[in-house]
């Protein structure tokens, strides 16, 4: 996919401010490309919500019933994530069906690269907020 100078100024000072760099840069790149600002101001939203919901899952703090408890938003959060990318690919088959393929299948490899995608795209949120 091109990217336009626009993204790409966009995309190197988030990648810029954030403390460890992006690590799904061509992805994160593809959606501020092809979403509109809304869809991908929600995407980004969402995710901050998920690696924070993702970190109390993680951690040591919550116990597990409270961890329990936060399954449900967690797996609501995920589900309208997917929406909204899928939403902001819908004009680009063959970037959809990379991201089905790499975040939004149901395997244990999918789950992972899916969560690393949630970090980026909440550092991305980070920066947005920053400025």
């Amino acid at each position: 996919m091109q990217y336009s100078t626009n993204t790409i100024n966009i995309f190197q000072k988030i990648n810029t401010f954030s403390r460890f760099g992006i690590t799904n840069k061509n992805d994160i790149l593809t959606l501020l490309e092809t979403s509109d600002e809304k869809v991908f101001h929600e995407i980004i939203f969402t995710a901050k919500f998920l690696n924070g919901l993702l970190n109390i899952l993680k951690g040591e703090k919550a116990t597990n019933q409270e961890k329990q408890g936060l399954m449900p938003e967690y797996t609501k959060n995920i589900a309208e994530l997917t929406d909204k990318i899928k939403e902001a690919l819908n004009n680009s088959p063959e970037e959809l069906k990379h991201f089905e393929n790499s975040y939004l299948e149901l395997n244990p490899i999918s789950m992972q690269n899916y969560t690393s995608l949630i970090s980026d795209l909440a550092n991305c949120k980070d920066y947005f907020n920053s400025i």
